[in-house]
């Protein structure tokens, strides 16, 4: 069911990734490479990954 759901999918949108823990990330390699049946990266899916990758904090 969730390949037919994917199946016309192009891209898999990751904003805020600074958010995301590793174990997420890894989460959905793992889940992604299980649909497609491949241990490709992502199951071979295009991810764009967005956010602020670096932080700044000011002190005031």
């Amino acid at each position: 069911m969730i390949k037919m759901t994917l199946k016309n999918l192009k891209i898999i949108i990751v904003d805020e990734v600074s958010m995301v823990s590793i174990l997420n990330l890894a989460y959905l390699h793992m889940r992604l490479g299980d649909i497609h049946g491949t241990d490709e990266w992502f199951g071979s899916e295009n991810i764009l990954f967005v956010g602020k990758f670096v932080h700044h904090y000011y002190c005031y």
